[in-house]
């Protein structure tokens, strides 16, 4: 399966202890041979309005690169969402199946697990898909719930979507980011989290660190 990883910065505090989160990456990478993905949110102010994103993506054995890209990439950053592949659908060799998804301006979404009968519900809801990856859907399918009008969270819509596209038996993790708020969800597939001085690391696969990490129980939500 698939590995995530990722850190929630605390208070503002710009940016993660970049060795710390390479730890983190790095032992995600265990599960996803194919490839990696990273997003970064990056804001220059108090105000959230005047950010940026910064994306990489590479083929390939995770762990070398990300012993390159991290440490630059993710140096003042707030929130990083990361993913390591292991290819279950799609093309291992296509980039653009590589997440966290952009399925947005300020949409990205990163998923640990499968959907089943992925083509046949995005033909039902109109999807217009951009790749093969069935993760594709669940995250388009958590948008829709979450332009469905009323007060919904992102823990929400994204809990109500893998509910209805998976067997409630059937494990899954995932990590969404949208705007600077973020949503991390677990059901069967391991997620453990670490609550350090400068923030929350977060990871598929436990690391060796300081603060002991542990079992995300559901769900965790930052606005």
């Amino acid at each position: 399966m698939c590995g995530l990883f990722g850190f929630i910065a605390a208070d503002n505090i710009a940016g993660p202890d970049v060795d710390e989160l390479l730890q983190v990456a790095q032992a995600a990478a265990e599960r996803g041979p194919h490839g990696w993905g990273m997003v970064t949110y990056h804001c220059r102010e108090e105000d959230p309005t005047p950010h940026e994103y910064r994306r990489h993506r590479e083929l390939g054995l995770p762990v070398v690169s990300m012993a390159r890209v991290i440490p630059k990439a993710a140096t003042s950053a707030l929130l990083v969402v990361g993913h390591c592949r292991l290819a279950t659908t799609g093309h291992e060799a296509d980039p653009d199946e590589l997440q966290p998804l952009k399925l947005g301006p300020d949409n990205w979404f990163a998923h640990n697990g499968t959907v089943p009968d992925a083509d046949s519900i995005a033909q039902s809801f109109g999807m217009k898909l951009t790749t093969g990856n069935d993760s594709e859907v669940l995250g388009r399918l958590a948008t829709l719930g979450l332009g469905g009008g009323g007060d919904v969270t992102l823990v929400e819509a994204l809990s109500r979507a893998c509910n209805d596209m998976t067997d409630r038996d059937k494990p899954f993790a995932a990590a969404w980011l949208v705007g600077h708020k973020i949503a991390l969800v677990r059901r069967g597939h391991p997620l453990w989290v670490s609550e350090q001085p400068d923030g929350l690391y977060f990871g598929s696969v436990r690391w060796d660190t300081e603060y002991e990490p542990s079992m995300l129980e559901e769900h965790l939500y930052v606005d």
